[in-house]
């Protein structure tokens, strides 16, 4: 029996008419309920949603257009490209502590946007180093010296863990990364005379040196160097011991004078932006890309405190390119103070190094030991305490 309101005036008219057509018509309605679907699905929560486009409109002043490109998924990324353990020498040290395996390169990791291209960087340079960091398997946690999950893997604002150490010590905080990793690209390049930082108290503390076995020790309220072991070889393990004992006797005052404040306008790879007091945070740009219209965009890297993983920054799930108006005042950065540009700031390169460093290859004569051990102003503890 049929319904009552087939018998209305015209509704069997249409009915009939429009049999023929059921065949086109299914399809096309199924297909419309499939994109509505997959639309839905690709759309964040209005949790992730009002979390990215804050984030985002405190790095740009101007949405991105849709022909412009809104930042790329994490997830897009390639077939992944082995690191090279000749430039990145640590993957070859297996005496290090909380190091994630490297499975990606950086630069494989995070393709650039549609309409966007990476700018050009000189061979061999810092920031061309830095764009083939190796990077550790989507999803690894954020951990700290301890072993100890920080971040979560799925973590909102984490795109991706650089598979670096952390180290046994909390020392490897935020700012000490960025020595880090210059020291690193120094290493690989075999510019030993040029890995040369400086203390707390304004002592150059050169590589070369403590290749010689010299080591440094508190001398009241300065510090000396003393001759306490053997003259080594240029490895991996020699170096990460070098640097730790830099991070050990160095702050952020020495820090801030290793480096050279940066016009915004002229910001590339390698650079870092650094906060002129506490908590004396550091994010370095890792790497950048155009488009035609010259608007970049930027990969940042941090590690906070206490001592624990190299990452990328995330603008939210999904999302790891923001857009970078140097022309602003700050920038933001999930959970962290903004950063000024005024503050821009980039380590000396190549024959640049030596000179504002001192290489410090020539040995001076070892001093005497050392009377007091009492800890100099401004330097750290040799294992401070996590914070």
């Amino acid at each position: 029996m049929l319904p009552s309101w087939w018998f209305l005036p015209g509704v069997r008219y249409h009915a009939v008419m429009l049999a023929p057509l059921r065949q086109y018509l299914l399809p096309c309605a199924a297909a419309t309920v499939m994109c509505i679907g997959c639309k839905t699905k690709a759309e964040p929560t209005p949790a992730e949603s009002s979390t990215t486009s804050a984030v985002v409109a405190s790095v740009s002043a101007e949405p991105p257009s849709k022909s412009s490109a809104a930042p790329v998924p994490v997830g897009a990324k390639k077939k992944p490209v082995a690191p090279d353990p000749k430039r990145y020498l640590w993957l070859a040290n297996d005496g290090l502590e909380h190091m994630p395996d490297a499975v990606d390169t950086l630069e494989n990791r995070f393709p650039v946007p549609p309409d966007y291209r990476r700018i050009e960087l000189e061979k061999g340079s810092f920031g061309e180093w830095l764009r083939g960091l190796p990077m550790a398997a989507p999803g690894t946690p954020v951990v700290n010296h301890k072993g100890e999950e920080v971040l979560a893997g799925d973590y909102q604002h984490l795109a991706g863990v650089v598979a670096l150490d952390v180290g046994k010590a909390s020392t490897q905080t935020s700012t000490d990364i960025v020595l880090r990793l210059h020291g690193e690209w120094l290493l690989s390049q075999g510019k030993i005379d040029q890995v040369v930082y400086r203390a707390a108290t304004g002592t150059a503390l050169p590589f070369s040196r403590w290749l010689q076995g010299d080591r440094v020790v508190p001398a009241g309220a300065a510090i000396q160097w003393q001759r306490k072991g053997k003259p080594s070889k240029p490895t991996h393990p020699a170096f990460r011991a070098y640097i730790e004992a830099v991070y050990n006797w160095s702050n952020t005052v020495s820090f801030g004078k290793e480096s050279k404040v940066t016009p915004a306008a002229e910001v590339r790879p390698g650079d870092f932006l650094l906060h002129k007091g506490k908590p004396n945070h550091a994010v370095v740009v890792l790497d950048m890309a155009k488009n035609n219209k010259g608007t970049p965009l930027a990969l940042l890297g941090r590690a906070l405190s206490p001592a624990q993983s190299f990452y990328v920054v995330g603008l939210g799930k999904g999302y790891a390119w923001y857009y970078i108006n140097p022309d602003k005042e700050q920038m933001l950065t999930p959970g962290t103070e903004p950063f000024e540009w005024g503050n821009l700031r980039r380590l000396p390169e190549g024959a640049e190094q030596t000179e504002s460093s001192g290489s410090g290859s020539a040995l001076a004569p070892s001093a005497a030991p050392a009377k007091s051990a009492a800890t100099p102003p401004g330097a750290k503890s040799a294992a401070p305490a996590p914070s």
